[in-house]
């Protein structure tokens, strides 16, 4: 239950839009960016976006983003059902049955999109 490692490498059009890692080392989150680290000033690391995917954020406030590089909220709108904010009016709402992710609702200004694992 501790984040050790997590990578992004995103493309559009054929051009590198994210290209980074973090990785725990030596008790510091450690922020690599074209050959450059630089620490977080985060002690602890629970989960990461990826893991909602999973896994239901039972007593978890807070969750990584790799993509903004930092910690945003996770809130518990009701049994199942959690809203995590990014920035500017971005969120999303995992919906779980059973402790299982059944569908992920992303909003933002341009769309509103429904999400199914598989």
């Amino acid at each position: 239950d501790l984040l050790v490692y997590s990578s992004i490498y995103r493309t559009l059009n054929n051009k590198v839009k994210a290209n980074h890692n973090i990785r725990l080392k030596d008790g510091q989150y450690k922020l690599e960016m074209s050959d450059k680290l630089k620490a977080l000033e985060v002690e602890v690391i629970r989960s990461n976006l990826v893991t909602l995917f999973f896994k239901e954020p039972i007593d978890i406030q807070e969750t990584y983003s790799d993509n903004l590089r930092k910690l945003v909220r996770v809130t518990s709108l009701n049994q199942g059902k959690y809203k995590v904010d990014f920035s500017r009016g971005k969120y999303n709402i995992f919906h779980y049955k059973n402790g299982k992710c059944e569908r992920i609702e992303a909003f933002n200004s341009l769309f509103h999109v429904s999400l199914i694992p598989v």
